[in-house]
């Protein structure tokens, strides 16, 4: 009996750590998806920046005050853009 409850607590110890683990990826995951929706809605709104047909300028301009984070997003990712693989290794932790 002594034996088969040593046994249940560590199983139930290494069960624990690796949910913790599967939540912290989890979370790394969603973080970066919003990193992606925000980035979708930035050449969206902001697409006549670069070229891309967009919603009327009136609109952009509209958003334009509220939007400072977003067009540093379009900056971040403009100098990103030269190195995509390394970016998809820093959100699954690839070493």
């Amino acid at each position: 009996m002594k034996i088969q409850n040593q046994i249940i607590n560590k199983l139930k110890k290494k069960i624990k750590v690796a949910d913790e683990i599967a939540r912290s990826k989890s979370v790394d995951i969603i973080e970066s998806e919003i990193v992606q929706l925000e980035y979708v809605f930035s050449i969206l709104a902001f697409g006549s920046f670069i070229g891309i047909p967009s919603p009327p300028m009136q609109i952009t301009l509209d958003l334009l005050p509220v939007s400072e984070d977003s067009i540093q997003l379009l900056i971040n990712r403009i100098n990103a853009s030269n190195e995509p693989l390394s970016e998809l290794a820093s959100v699954f932790r690839i070493d």
